[in-house]
């Protein structure tokens, strides 16, 4: 399983500071059609189903009347690997920088409950940036405190057991300087797979409601990240690039990213405030960097060897 880094995105919890919304995608399930959400029909087996829940604890959906459920009326089957991908469209505007006065930052957020055996039964989050051609396990930061609790079959980090009630996740998405995620393409993919074993407890399985992907200004976060200037020379460069930093390094560690946003290397244990990198088998192209001093964002940007 990767985990849930997403090149320069960063989850975690935080209160919403926003005062400006940009862009909103809400989904209470009141329509069983949505060209947001769709349901892997072509698992035939698969139990996901956007309606009124009458089951034994699941008897009703947050936002009256309909959710989407791991069946609405029946207990959630054995053996089960099914799944339904949220999708966040357009999400280009979000993707090339920062607003004239503020940092954009997306909110990915849902309400739910669980019902489920506590053993090997449970549900997890995916997230895709190539339109759900590959997904990755969101298993990161706040994230695993906010949701996760256990696995699930096959060693998965996941939600199991019983919610007592429903539960809140909210997580804030705090773009840096990513100019390079126009590589992606316009779209993220957000999969939630429930999946269970051969026993069958009779319990409801997983109900969510009130899916929400919201953008606003993240004030502070903006000016607290950009105190920082790395100055990068020469450019381009051929055997080697020097990096020299306004902010002192104590045990910083750099990631470099090529032109596709795949990382290709980690320096880590950067001390000082001036380090060299060798082109050891870098190819000829633009390279993106992203500098953490001691487990803090700190300054990215990019450089070119040839």
């Amino acid at each position: 399983m990767k985990k849930f880094i997403l090149s320069l995105l960063c989850f975690s919890l935080v209160s919403m500071v926003a005062k400006a919304q940009y862009y909103n995608v809400d989904v209470n399930f009141e329509s069983t059609t949505n060209s947001v959400i769709r349901i892997d029909t072509a698992n035939h087996a698969n139990c996901w189903q956007i309606g009124r829940p009458q089951k034994t604890l699941f008897d009703s959906a947050l936002s009256a009347p309909n959710a989407i459920v791991t069946d609405t009326i029946h207990p959630y089957p054995i053996n089960t690997n099914s799944s339904f991908q949220f999708t966040v469209y357009d999400s280009a505007y979000i993707l090339y920088g920062f607003h004239s006065w503020g940092q954009l930052a997306p909110t990915f957020s849902f309400d739910y409950k669980m019902d489920s055996d506590s053993l090997l039964d449970g549900g997890y989050i995916e997230y895709s940036l190539d339109s759900g051609a590959s997904f990755s396990s969101i298993t990161f930061g706040g994230f695993s405190e906010c949701f996760y609790n256990a696995t699930v079959l096959g060693g998965i980090p996941a939600n199991t057991g019983n919610s007592n009630g429903w539960k809140h996740c909210e997580l804030r998405v705090c773009f840096e300087d990513i100019s390079f995620f126009i590589n992606f393409k316009n779209s993220i993919v957000f999969r939630f797979t429930f999946i269970s074993d051969s026993i069958n407890t009779g319990k409801d399985g997983w109900m969510i409601d009130n899916l929400k992907y919201n953008i606003d200004l993240c004030e502070g976060i903006h000016e607290a990240s950009k105190t920082n200037t790395v100055t990068v020379y020469p450019v381009p460069a051929s055997t080697s690039i020097g990096f020299q930093s306004d902010e002192v390094m104590k045990n910083a560690t750099l990631i470099i990213y090529d032109d596709k946003g795949q990382k290709v290397r980690t320096i880590e244990k950067i001390n000082g405030n001036q380090w060299n990198l060798t082109n050891q088998n870098f190819n000829s192209g633009i390279y993106f960097y992203q500098l953490f001093n001691a487990h803090r964002w700190s300054a990215s940007g990019k450089f070119i060897f040839q």
